[in-house]
């Protein structure tokens, strides 16, 4: 058994690296978290204070960040191994031997990105720290904690968010018939999508509630909460990505016709059909983008609130850094990894692509193509959830008007075409001398 597992990540590495990848990037980002943490005890006084006031949102959204990229990572990583698993089931593995032997390989994994990424967070804190406190204190004077058992706990929790992600999709794979997992190269949604879809309107009628119910605060007040309207919505539009993210790209994607090419019919079709990648893909970028707007327009608003200059409420780059950091670097990787974990499966469909007529620049302008429609479903979504919250802020304000910015939104787009635009050609671009008799019969 444990040979098979061992062989088995050493034959579908595309799909482990990827998980490595984000389980490592995740830890670095909760290391850095907790340092942060233990940092802010170690700082007696006013400078103490201010860090564990500040820490209380980089904990939010770090963590934001790292459950919905963990959950959107592991159930793509289910979903690609289904065909494997079938295959297991089809030559006499109980559905538990199935179980445990995908489970071991999703924690061993997890294990070795997260110890990878502790090192980093802990390679990077000291520097970075230094540079973002530098806004608050001259950093020479400030103390610096880092405790070996804060990385353990941030590895920790990295591994357990990956195991409880994973392991739900595996147990639901192992029970499910090889013919039918053969059939659906993806599970269907049935009921519980909609029960997902339920919550998420539910979470963005608690945010909506929240601004209503609580207008005509005090200022102050006011400011404590309004960063955190965009993160939920975000949450939410997560939550019930199945469903919304295909109809968000079916409703834009038609000012286009399906007609302008067969490289955009193909990546249309391909984004559409692609579920669990499609959430893997523009989930994390869309929480980047969001986040950060989301922070600049509320802080504009506030400012325009309170008739004063925007920079009162605005904030400094090395406040951004210190705030989104950490989500940033998960959801770029995240989003990367996405499209490497699933290039097993994108070889195969090229090169039945090859037997019937296509090109090598079909393939290339496809590739391009579908990571345009993700980039953009992202920066369509993420700018809904940023227009609504700040509309929200400015209602529990009383501000005279509106202050949304997208720059962030813009900037973070490029960053993530090129990422994903990366991820997507270098392999079309590294296969295209290969046997398409090869790749079909490789399985």
């Amino acid at each position: 058994m444990i040979a098979l597992i061992f062989a088995d990540v050493i034959r579908g590495y595309r799909v482990w690296v990827g998980l490595a990848a984000v389980s490592a990037a995740v830890a670095a980002a909760f290391t850095y978290v907790a340092y942060t943490l233990t940092s802010a005890v170690a700082n007696p006084g006013d400078l103490g204070a201010l860090i564990a006031a500040t820490s209380v949102a980089v904990v939010f959204f770090t963590v934001v960040a790292g459950i919905v990229v963990i959950g959107s990572t592991s159930n793509l990583v289910v979903t690609v191994q289904r065909r494997q698993i079938a295959l297991w089931q089809l030559i006499g593995f109980s559905p538990r031997a199935v179980y445990w032997t995908f489970s071991a390989q999703i924690l061993v994994t997890a294990t070795v990105g997260s110890a990878l990424g502790a090192l980093i967070g802990t390679w990077i804190f000291t520097p970075v720290f230094r540079y973002v406190l530098s806004v608050w204190a001259d950093p020479a004077t400030a103390q610096v904690s880092i405790q070996p058992w804060a990385a353990l706990v941030a590895a920790a929790c990295t591994i357990l968010f990956v195991g409880l992600s994973g392991l739900g999709g595996a147990r639901r794979a192992s029970r499910t018939s090889p013919v039918q997992i053969l059939r659906e190269p993806e599970a269907p949604g049935g009921i519980v999508q909609w029960i997902r879809v339920g919550l998420a309107v539910v979470l963005c009628g608690v945010t909506v509630g929240i601004a209503v119910t609580r207008s005509g605060e005090s200022l102050s007040s006011v400011a404590t909460n309004a960063p955190f309207f965009a993160p939920l919505l975000l949450v939410a539009c997560v939550i019930a990505a199945p469903v919304l993210y295909p109809a968000v790209i079916s409703l834009w994607t038609r000012a286009i016709p399906a007609t302008a090419s067969s490289s955009w019919y193909l990546a249309r079709n391909a984004a559409q059909y692609r579920v669990g990648l499609t959430t893997s893909a523009i989930s994390p970028l869309m929480l980047a983008m969001g986040l950060v707007a989301g922070v600049y327009s509320a802080g504009n608003t506030l400012a325009t609130a309170a008739g004063a200059d925007a920079a009162q409420y605005g904030l400094d780059p090395r406040e951004i850094l210190l705030m989104f950091g950490g989500p940033l670097l998960i959801s770029l990787v995240a989003s990367a990894s996405a499209v490497y974990i699933t290039n097993g499966d994108r070889r195969r469909e090229r090169a039945l692509l090859d037997s019937a007529g296509a090109t090598p620049g079909t393939h290339v302008a496809t590739a391009f193509w579908e990571s345009v429609i993700y980039v953009v479903t992202a920066m369509i979504l993420a700018a809904v959830a940023v227009i609504t919250a700040t509309v929200l802020v400015a209602l529990l304000a009383g501000a005279p008007g509106v202050s949304i910015d997208l720059i962030p939104i813009a900037v973070l787009a490029g960053v993530g075409l090129i990422l994903l635009g990366a991820a997507t050609l270098i392999p079309v671009v590294a296969a295209r001398r290969a046997s398409p008799l090869g790749a079909l019969a490789a399985e």
